[in-house]
């Protein structure tokens, strides 16, 4: 019996010491992360990573980790394309704060809980041959011709003061959106890139109406030439729609897709805050073309149980179905049956 007790002394020692050790360690190590060569050293690695995903030349400020929070805080990041010295970069952040998930930590793909864009601006610009100043992956010896950019995972995404140049224009990017995925890929035989793009809950705000929450997904591949939009699917309550083109000519662009739009009237009147509108909703199919001088559709449309009332009409359980054409200049429905309450109308 003192025997087996002086050996369960002796090994809670031994536990106690391994112990002590190992937060020794772990103390060193969390120490070793707040100094200066640790932060060059992820900083170095970041730059070559970014360079080596982008094929452009990274420029990074300063660079700060805080390792028990698992938060990154970055200042100054700037992506060089091909456009001149002095012309807007490629990319640029002014400040970035990331919290990264642990996952991504233990070597899994990039995962962020949380990451914070202030002052973003996208530059895109096209030359007379038809190249943009996109950078372009480097490809390595020995790789094989399709190679795996980046995937990454943000459960929140705030975007704040953001700008898009493309060409002559300004497009702001102000905006919050959860759980979203992506990734990347790139062809060098083909010198075109691929990928994908999922995002569970985001919300956009326009002047005049309600916030309108929504979700989507893309497939998609992108070259010299344009986009080809494999597969292009939004969804807001019961209003969705899906989409399946090309966008072509970047200096000019484009629309040119097939598409299948329901509309729910009754979200639709009160994000517009049209108190007339009750319920309803309406499906449209068609093909059509869109560019910044004009656009082009035609298709079929299918309305169900519509209701409307105001002053001067009173609308119940309306349906209607038919074919339509528009353009700038007109709007032509023909084929058209439909009801209204307990009638019938054909014109």
């Amino acid at each position: 019996m003192k025997t087996l007790w002086r050996w369960l002394r002796k090994f809670t020692k031994y536990c106690f010491v391994a112990f002590l050790l190992l937060l020794l360690v772990i103390s060193g190590l969390l120490w070793y992360t707040t100094t200066e060569s640790f932060q060059r050293m992820v900083r170095g690695r970041v730059i070559a990573d970014l360079e080596s995903a982008t094929g452009g030349r990274v420029e990074l400020g300063s660079f700060h980790v805080i390792p028990l929070r698992f938060q990154v805080e970055v200042r100054g990041l700037t992506i060089h394309g091909r456009e001149a010295p002095d012309q807007v970069p490629y990319a640029h952040v002014e400040s970035l704060l990331a919290t990264v998930n642990l996952s991504s930590v233990l070597g899994a793909r990039i995962s962020f809980h949380s990451l914070t864009l202030n002052r973003p601006v996208i530059h895109i610009m096209f030359y007379p041959d038809g190249s943009s100043n996109q950078p372009v992956p480097q490809q390595k010896n020995g790789t094989v011709d399709f190679e795996h950019l980046f995937s990454v995972s943000i459960a929140r995404l705030d975007v704040h003061q953001g700008e898009l140049l493309y060409q002559d224009s300004r497009v702001p990017l102000d905006f919050s959106s959860n759980d979203i995925s992506a990734s990347t890929y790139y062809s060098f035989l083909r010198r075109r890139y691929s990928g994908g793009l999922k995002i569970g809950r985001a919300e956009t705000v326009v002047s005049g109406f309600r916030p309108v929450s929504w979700s989507g997904k893309a497939s998609f591949a992108v070259d010299r030439n344009g986009i080809e939009l494999k597969s292009v699917e939004a969804n807001s309550g019961a209003t969705r729609i899906q989409l399946v083109g090309t966008i072509g000519d970047f200096r000019a662009p484009v629309l040119k897709g097939n598409y299948d739009l329901r509309v729910d009237l009754a979200q639709a009147g009160s994000v517009i805050r049209q108190q007339h509108l009750w319920g309803g909703t309406i499906s449209m199919s068609g093909t059509g073309s869109w560019s910044g001088q004009t656009f082009f559709s035609d298709g079929k449309f299918d309305l169900h149980d519509l209701s409307w009332q105001d002053n001067n009409l009173l609308a119940r359980d309306a349906s209607a179905a038919g074919k339509f054409s528009f353009d700038p200049q007109k709007l032509s429905i023909t084929d058209v049956q439909g009801e209204c309450v307990r009638g019938r109308f054909i014109p």
